[in-house]
This record gives structure tokens, C-alpha cells and sequence, in this order.
């Protein structure tokens, strides 16, 4: 929210019931769990699916405060069939919560409630898990994970669990959360709502190819009392306005799941999902409008100018690195100093999330003394050190395809979740990736070829990453013969590509 600006109360509210008509069947709360949910009859449930999501149902409203500021108030509750074991990890839930720079600043985490139900000899059990039970988790620098497990969970156990997340809008007003109507289970009902006041413009971006058994929306009208603080030549003001919030209702029924290819773009890119990125907002007739999502170059300009890549991309204010790279000055091969770097950041260095975010975790200085960091903090280290040595280096930001696919046209940054770097030597563009140990020089992971990636420098050029883009160098050798008793026999030889490789190291790491 920007910061002369409040909103004091609502005056004037007429309430629309949240009732739809009994032909949509929207579920605003779960029945209790019945016999019947033990073996869920659907046409998308077959006996491969270790899991079933019973229900899955989602909102976020605004919510005025004494403060005179709003909260995004998003609730959620979900209902799951554990059929088998390969699906107890999702016993296991981890619920993503925004911080700011102070712990006041840090989203709400209330009204917790989880539950497992076993059948026992045609009655339910019931196991329940209290508040304690729920564990903080640091996860980067703008998020920590809500992180708890439920008790008593076996094949054929039911669980259940909800919560509340309360935002401060003047901080996580981007945060009006993604809601997905499909994953890598069958879900037999899923269900978003949102209500969005007036002076917010959200976008609604819908992915996925399913037909929703409802989509409707409503009007709630609303008058605000606006409080705009004056400065040394104005006074204090309050306005007075009335309009329509926006009330949207989605739900499927009977979503199938969505299975995982190797080598193929990430399920995420395909289920079906609503996405509301924050374009705008205009609290009065006579305020101006507050652009929250800009053009490419603006967005790029902001970022570069703030400390994690101010400081880190200009070598006076990394004086302290001349000792580390004293090692390197002798080599007087562009291609050979920047591949010592990289080696050097590469084997030093380890990442322990490939699931970061556009920013540092901590400042690179502390990430140099630790030798420990996010993919961002690593690459961006490798990024200090060439830079550092005169290197012509640029980051560039993407999403990996455990991440989805972002939405080229606009600089939303909360889509992004990895940083490699791209070098420039003589007339030649390196992409280095130095988080990924015995990576190589040159290559980046497979989960990087998704598609698209931004460079962050005046260009802004959008360069694309296509799994068509991996390259495999693989050969086979087959020599085949007879024995002395007459019997075929043979050899094989197989020679990996760089992808296969690598993924075949993983496995056995």
C-alpha cells in the first residue's frame, strides 16, 4: 500500500449472502467424514492412484483493521485418502508464510485444525493435532515454512487439515495466492473464492484445460472511509467512497491427476490453475493510480538498483574477494580464468535450495564467509567473483519446471525461483549454473529448460530454454558373436549424454 495512504473502516456494508444456488453446489464447509469417503467412487479414481484429494477448498477475502490498513485473509481446507504407503509424504505438510523485515511484519499463521480418521471394525478414529505440534522452518530470505505431520497415519487413513493465513496488504499485497485445481492426484472436488474491494485490479490468469463446474461472480457493495495523510504544506484528508467488490467463485469436480514424463516439461505447466497478479491501485477519484506490475525495463532498472545486485555486481564494493581470486591472477586466458571460477565456486560452495527466489538469502558477504547458500546465493557469488575480474557478467532470472511457466509478458518476480549467470568471453554468451555440484562449465540442469528466461540487463532480453534445446551426445557399441559351444554372446557399451549423466550421478549419490 502506498504510504500516505489508509483505510480507516468500513461505514457501510450490505451483505451478499455467500449462498449459491443448490444446482452450482458450492461447499463452503466439509460434512463430517463418512464411510463412504473410505472408498470414494469417481471416474477419475483408478486403483494406480496411491492417493485421492477428497476436498480441497480455498478463499481469500480483504479484512479492514483498527489499524486502518486491510488484511488479505486466505483460508484453506483440505481432505485426503492416503490408499497406500507411497503416498505418506503427504502426511507431511509444508505451508509457505511471507516475512517482511521484522517478525510484526510476518504474515499470521491461525485457526489450525488437523485431524486423521481410521476405520477400526466399520467405525471411525479419530487422531488430532494440536498447535504445538506445528514447527517453524526458515526457508529464503522472504518466506518461512509452517511445517508439522500428522499422527497415526496408515494405509487407508483419511487426513484432514485447515488453517487461516492473515496478511498485511501493505506488504504481501502480490501474495494473493495461486490456487491449483489439479496435481499429481485425482481430486474429486476443488473450490477458490475471492473478493476484491474496488480500488484493487488483480488480473486473472487461467491455465489448464478443464471445464469448471462453476464460475460465477457477484457484486458486494461497499463504501470505505480513506484516510490520506497530509504533508508539510496539506492536511490530513479522509474520502468517502462506495463500489462494488468483486466476488469470484471457481470449482471442478472430478479432476483427474496429472502424471510426470522424464526429459518433458513439469506437471505444474499443464494442470489447471488460476493465478491473481496485483496490476493496480487507485483508492480515490482524485489520487493518483499506484502501478504495482510495470514494463520489463523499469522492473529490471528497480531490481538491479537494490543491494543484492547493486552490491554484488560492483567489484569496489567486493574488495574483500581480492584474496580468494589472487590464485586466478596469472591466468591470462579469458576462457581458462573464467572456468577456474567457476570450479572454485562449484566445489566450495554448497546450495541447500534449488527452490529459492530472485533474492539473497543473506548478504553475499556473509554467503562468502559461510560457503553455504541458496541457488541464487551461490550463482550470485560466482557472479561477485567474475565480476570482481572484469568479466562482462549479467544474472538472469527463470522459473524451473518443478516451478511452472511465468507469464512472459509481465515482470511478475514472485514467479521466479532460480538465478544462473551468463558470461560474456570474446564474442561467446556462457549460462553457468555453479550450485549443482560436477555440473560442468557450461550446463545447466535440466530443470532449468522451461521454457524462458529473462536477462537482467538494459536489453532485457527474453532468451528461451527448450527441452529441445538439450543436446545429447550418446553412443552405443554392440558386439555380437558365437562361443565355442555355438551360444550368442556379446558386449554392450553405452556412452551417456550430458543429461543422462548427470541424472544417472544423482541417482546414485
Amino acid at each position: 500500500m502506498h504510504q500516505s495512504i489508509k483505510v480507516i473502516a468500513s461505514v457501510a456494508l450490505l451483505f451478499l449472502s455467500l449462498q449459491i444456488s443448490a444446482q452450482n453446489n458450492a461447499m463452503y464447509q466439509l460434512e463430517k467424514v463418512k464411510l463412504a469417503d473410505f472408498n470414494p467412487q469417481s471416474p477419475v479414481v483408478d486403483s494406480n492412484a496411491n492417493a485421492v484429494v477428497l476436498a480441497d477448498i480455498g478463499s481469500s477475502e480483504f479484512e479492514d483493521n483498527a489499524k486502518g490498513d486491510f488484511f488479505i485473509v486466505y483460508k484453506r481446507t483440505k481432505r485426503v485418502l492416503i490408499r497406500n504407503k507411497n503416498a505418506f509424504d503427504l502426511a507431511t505438510v509444508k505451508i509457505p508464510i511471507y516475512v517482511g523485515r521484522t517478525v510484526i511484519q510476518e504474515e499470521s499463521f491461525e485457526d489450525f485444525e488437523a485431524t486423521t480418521y481410521n476405520l477400526e471394525s466399520r467405525k471411525i478414529v479419530t487422531t488430532t493435532l494440536d498447535m504445538q505440534s506445528v514447527f517453524k522452518e526458515d526457508y529464503n530470505k522472504r518466506t518461512v515454512l509452517r511445517k508439522f505431520t500428522l499422527s497415526n497415519v496408515k494405509e487407508g487413513s483419511i487426513i484432514e487439515y485447515k488453517y487461516t493465513i492473515k496478511s498485511p496488504f501493505s506488504l504481501f499485497y502480490e501474495h494473493l495466492r495461486t490456487w491449483q485445481f489439479q496435481g499429481k492426484y485425482p481430486i474429486l472436488w476443488s473450490q477458490y473464492h475471492i473478493t476484491v474491494p474496488p480500488m484493487f485490479s488483480y488480473a486473472i490468469l487461467r491455465q489448464g484445460n478443464l471445464n469448471y463446474t462453476i464460475d460465477t461472480s457477484k457484486a458486494i457493495y461497499k463504501t470505505f472511509r480513506v484516510f490520506v495523510n497530509g504533508d508539510a504544506y496539506t492536511h490530513d484528508e479522509v474520502y468517502k467512497f462506495s463500489g462494488d467488490s468483486k466476488y469470484r467463485l471457481w470449482a471442478i469436480k472430478n479432476a483427474p491427476a496429472v502424471k510426470e514424463e522424464n526429459y518433458a516439461p513439469s506437471f505444474v505447466n499443464y494442470i489447471t490453475k488460476i493465478d491473481f497478479p496485483l496490476y493496480s491501485i487507485h483508492y480515490t477519484p482524485s489520487s493518483p493510480t499506484i502501478e504495482i506490475i510495470k514494463r520489463w525495463p523499469d522492473a529490471i532498472s528497480k531490481l538491479l538498483r537494490e543491494p543484492d545486485y547493486a552490491y554484488t555486481l560492483n567489484a569496489e564494493m567486493t574488495p574483500w574477494l581480492k584474496e580468494d581470486l589472487k590464485k586466478f591472477d596469472s591466468m591470462m586466458v579469458p576462457l581458462e580464468k573464467a572456468k577456474s571460477i567457476y570450479n572454485y565456486v562449484n566445489n566450495n560452495y554448497k546450495c541447500y535450495n534449488y527452490d529459492a527466489s530472485v533474492w539473497l538469502s543473506e548478504p553475499i558477504k556473509k554467503i562468502h564467509q559461510n560457503k553455504t547458500g541458496t541457488v541464487t546465493d551461490v550463482n550470485l557469488m560466482l557472479m561477485a567473483m567474475l565480476a570482481h575480474e572484469g568479466f562482462d557478467v549479467h544474472p538472469i532470472i527463470l522459473s524451473t519446471k518443478d516451478n511452472g511457466y511465468v507469464t512472459e509478458e509481465a515482470p511478475i518476480l514472485q514467479q521466479y525461483n532460480y538465478v544462473i549467470a551468463r558470461v560474456k568471453i570474446d564474442t561467446s554468451y556462457f549460462l553457468l549454473d555453479a550450485s549443482v555440484p560436477k555440473l560442468g562449465f557450461g550446463k545447466l540442469p535440466t530443470n532449468c529448460y522451461n521454457h524462458s528466461a529473462r536477462v537482467l540487463d538494459d536489453s532485457t532480453t527474453l532468451i528461451r530454454l527448450n527441452n529441445d534445446d538439450i543436446t545429447e551426445a550418446k553412443s552405443t557399441v554392440v558386439f555380437m558373436g558365437n562361443d565355442e559351444k555355438g551360444d550368442i554372446t556379446g558386449t554392450y557399451n553405452s556412452t551417456l549424454g550430458d543429461a543422462e549423466s548427470f541424472d544417472l550421478r544423482e541417482n546414485f549419490k
